[in-house]
């Protein structure tokens, strides 16, 4: 496994010996790399878009589709929160997932990154997030239809879906089961049933235009 971190010092230790003034004094070579870097080392990724909304938007305007980036008139939603260290602990396993950066918009939808490999996302992750996102709703007497939409953006730098696609979304239907099926997931029947249809989850190959 790659450690983007580690890469992007490196990076940063071959750019200054170069003393650039603009970023147009930068190499092709080493820009080209740099917007890899930026995405995938969390170091820049946090750096880049946790300070800038106007940032923010534009990656979000990459990794969505465009009917839910544009609403039905035209116009592009506006981010409203963004927050580097937020921790998102699941009421109802305990655990803990820690984007690497924290939005919402402002249409109340709620949007999580975090960086994953080759061996794929991390399912408990995505699970706090939804769990601590909705409970927050139902505590205070929301109804279902009037929870936010979340979505779970992963970042990485492999093909996850291996269908040659630089974007994979995945949504979410219910099913219908047993106590003894849900037990046997580790899965509490007496808990309240997700609200999977709004519940989305996003794949993005950062590495895809730069693959040779």
């Amino acid at each position: 496994m790659i450690d983007y971190n580690q890469a992007f010092l490196d990076w940063l230790e071959r750019v200054r010996p170069l003393d650039p003034k603009k970023p147009e004094d930068i190499p092709d070579d080493l820009t080209e790399e740099f917007r890899k870097l930026i995405l995938l080392a969390e170091i820049p990724f946090r750096e880049v878009y946790g300070e800038s909304t106007e940032s923010m938007e534009l990656l979000l305007e990459t990794v969505l589709k465009e009917e839910d980036f544009y609403d039905t008139q035209g116009k592009p939603l506006h981010v409203t929160r963004l927050e580097k260290d937020l921790v998102l602990c699941s009421p109802i396993t305990g655990f803990p997932a820690r984007p690497a950066l924290y939005a919402e918009d402002d249409r109340g939808r709620c949007f999580a990154f975090f960086h994953c490999d080759r061996r794929g996302v991390n399912a408990s992750e995505s699970a706090a997030v939804l769990d601590t996102i909705h409970t927050t709703c139902r505590n205070k007497g929301k109804n279902p239809e009037e929870f936010p939409d979340v979505y779970v953006i992963y970042l990485t730098d492999y093909d996850l879906g291996r269908q040659g696609k630089q974007i994979y979304r995945l949504e979410y239907e219910w099913e219908e089961r047993t106590d003894e099926e849900w037990r046997a997931r580790n899965v509490d029947p007496a808990q309240p049933d997700p609200v999977l249809e709004k519940f989305h989850t996003i794949l993005y190959n950062a590495a895809f235009e730069t693959r040779s």
